[in-house]
């Protein structure tokens, strides 16, 4: 008995592809009959045994891991990391009936990547986020209105490039103090 396959149409070849990981996922060979006559080939599960006519066709669905490739060119330079991170923490009281806002500038230059802040009940925090003055500056403001309290802002702050041995600077911030009005309260 000769064995005749002619070569499957582009069509059924791309159905095989698809179709095999659903016949029997957890399987590692992909079983088939393909017709005698006619080269058709049909998806079986374990366990299906050809009718007259097929003969059975195996293969895997994960092939043999090929050699490494050729290495590529060098990449361009990425992006900066974040380096020297650290937490500024500054605290101001403000009076009762008062808006009281404060920037906290990071040390030397340092950008104000993240800020948090702490507050006491009933105050109310307005604003809290990088200024749209300077990368190394975050303001948050917060309105007192029956009782004064004290603000505190965390800032996290780090440099994208390092100066070795750069000294830290103190940490500055600039508080302002707002009056609420009479409803506000």
């Amino acid at each position: 008995m000769a064995l005749r396959c002619s070569r499957p149409p582009l069509a059924v070849t791309a159905a095989i592809l698809m179709l095999a990981p659903y016949v029997q996922a957890e399987a590692a060979t992909i079983r088939s009959c393909v017709k005698n006559a006619s080269g058709a080939i049909r998806i079986v599960g374990t366990g299906v045994n050809c009718v007259s006519g097929e003969h059975l066709v195996t293969w895997n669905n994960v092939g043999q891991k090929g050699p490494a490739g050729p290495q590529g060119p060098a990449g361009a330079q990425g992006d900066p990391g974040l380096t020297d991170f650290q937490i500024s923490t500054f605290q101001y009281t403000v009076p009762a009936g008062n808006i009281g806002t404060v920037d906290v500038a990071c040390p030397g230059g340092e950008t104000a990547i993240s800020g948090g802040f702490t507050i006491p009940y009933p105050a109310t925090i307005l604003e809290s986020h990088p200024s749209p003055d300077s990368a190394s500056v975050w303001r948050t403001s917060a309105a007192f209105p029956s009782a004064g309290g004290v603000l505190t802002i965390d800032v996290e702050c780090a440099v994208v490039t390092h100066a070795a041995g750069a000294a830290r600077p103190a940490v500055h911030a600039q508080p302002r103090i707002s009056h609420l009005s009479a409803a506000a309260r």
